[in-house]
């Protein structure tokens, strides 16, 4: 997959944990439940695994406390973080892979999660999607295919996020999709 896509979708995660403001909602309205992914790859498959929740989360808030007040503030809001990336590296796994990704989509759709981002191009696909009302975003779930290599992301970070700092973020990093919020 290329640099640029995979880079994306983690700056993405990292930048709306960071620098997006978070309160606490009631847990789960914006989770995505990673395990699907999880059991996709085998133990060879599985590239990198992270689930952040609860206390951890609490114990990052009170350890950034001291340095960064407004990080620690965010933080502390945040419900979940989890990501999955996953190098498929044989054709029937790609293809399940791409089952699951379709699955995922069709789930998001039903779960009344609005797709406000789709780029698909020669190196892969990536679509991001929220859940929210007119004012906030409950939850962000990225999903990448790439093509070439096959590799799998997914991303959901949980947690209410203002949607007029999620549209400075979008024009800050320059991601697709996140400049319609404001229409």
């Amino acid at each position: 997959m290329n640099t640029n896509l995979k880079t994306t979708a983690i700056c993405l995660a990292i930048c709306l944990t960071a620098a997006v403001g978070f309160s606490p909602l009631q847990a789960g309205n914006g989770f995505v439940d990673p395990e699907p992914f999880i059991d996709l790859g085998g133990e060879d498959d599985l590239t990198l695994e992270i689930s952040i929740s609860g206390a951890l989360l609490k114990m990052i808030s009170a350890g950034l406390a001291g340095a960064d007040r407004d990080l620690a503030d965010t933080v502390a809001g945040l419900h979940s973080i989890h990501a999955v990336i996953l190098s498929m590296d044989t054709e029937a796994k790609q293809l399940r892979g791409q089952e699951l990704l379709r699955a995922t989509e069709k789930r998001l759709r039903r779960g009344a999660w609005d797709r406000i981002a789709r780029v698909n191009d020669d190196e892969g696909n990536l679509s991001v999607w929220i859940l929210g009302t007119e004012e906030t975003v409950d939850g962000v779930t990225v999903l990448i295919r790439g093509k070439q290599d096959g590799e799998l992301v997914f991303v959901n970070i949980d947690g209410i996020i203002d949607l007029s700092k999620l549209e400075e973020l979008g024009k800050t990093l320059d991601i697709p999709g996140l400049d319609k919020l404001d229409d």
